[in-house]
Parts: structure tokens; sequence; C-alpha cells
């Protein structure tokens, strides 16, 4: 299966004015917009796209990086997720600015792990959990702008919370408003069609 930028055209999962990390180079972003991709290859299938209700990736300094989405219609593509139960999962990001410019990107492929599904009385979701190994073979210091939360425990990590910015990694530095910095060990990011958020931890 062939994809073009069309495909990406679809509703944005998070369509909330927020300000990216390089604003001075990328300027601010008015919206982002998410397509899924689940590979057919080792089960001698076409790729397939498949619609999404949540996304959530976890980054941690082991170099694991963790995939979990859920896809909301699990009548429509239940049997095309599970038929394809060998393949990876690709994510599709494309940021749109408010100039009018936009910035397409793909992720890594991530090796299925799990495929289960929920039942309601009126609801039938499918999540998909997968994995891959990221490394950060060039660390980099990255201003750090729309920052909604910060705190700090006992031993004296940081925790804080901001906009998503698929650049950062473990290992790279963020600086803060008050121009501290932060080495980051854990990267946490959350997207729904109702929130976006991202989790930094220094420990």
């Amino acid at each position: 299966m062939s994809l073009n930028e069309s495909a990406l055209n679809t509703t944005p999962l998070n369509a909330q004015s927020v300000q990216s990390s390089y604003a001075l180079v990328k300027g601010e972003i008015s919206g982002r917009k998410y397509t899924c991709i689940i590979t057919g290859a080792a089960d001698g299938l076409d790729d397939a796209i498949i619609p999404l209700s949540n996304i959530s990736i976890r980054m941690d300094e082991t170099n694991v990086s963790s995939l979990s989405v859920v896809c909301p219609d699990g009548v429509g593509y239940a049997d095309s997720i599970i038929n394809r139960k060998n393949g990876s999962l690709k994510l599709l990001s494309l940021e749109i600015y408010n100039d009018g410019t936009e910035s397409l990107s793909d992720s890594q492929e991530y090796a299925i792990t799990a495929i289960s599904s929920a039942r309601g009385s009126k609801s039938f979701s499918v999540s998909i959990t997968a994995q891959t190994t990221l490394f950060n073979t060039t660390p980099k210091i990255i201003i750090l702008s729309g920052v909604s939360y910060i705190s700090q425990n006992q031993s004296g990590n940081t925790r804080l919370r901001a906009s998503p910015d698929k650049d950062i990694l473990p290992g790279d530095t963020v600086i803060l408003d008050d121009l501290s910095e932060l080495l980051v060990n854990t990267v946490t990011t959350t997207i729904s069609a109702r929130l976006s958020s991202m989790e930094i931890t220094d420990g």
C-alpha cells in the first residue's frame, strides 16, 4: 500500500494551539494530525491504516520505546488488526503551523507485542502495544516552553508536564523558562481527542 499526504487528511486527534519547543525555527503549531499504519508483509498482506482514539508513547534511558494505541472501531478493524499480528506499527505525524506550512514525520517501526479488545454495551475497541529500540546518538539542548506543571520529590528528582514535542528524547537536555536545565531520563506522551500532554522526568 502506498501512502501519500492525502492519506493524512483525517480529523486531527488534537487541534489545540501549542507552542513548539523550537518556536524560533518551526513557528507556532496550530494543529497535529496522526495516522497509524500496521504493516502486513510478515503476514503476507498489504499495510493497513487504522483509526485512533488514543496514543501513548514512553521512552526511557534503557533505549526501549513503547507505543500503545487504541482503535475505537473494533467492528470495522478487529479482523484487519489480528490478521497482521506479526507486523509492526508506524505512527505518522503531520504538524500544521500558523503560517500555513506543514511538517510530516514518521516513527520507527514498533514490533507488535500484544493485541487486546474491550467490549461494552455500545462499544468495541482494540488496543495494540508495541516496542522498539531507540538510541539517542546525538543528544540535543532544547528550549522547552508551554510547561504547565513541575514537581520535585524528596530525592530532588523533577517531573514536569508540557505540550508534546516529538524531538525530545532521553539523554537530551531541556532548558526551562527560568533558564534552569533538566537532563531528560524518561519521556511519556499521551494523545487523545480531548487532551495531549508530555511528561518528562530526570530520574
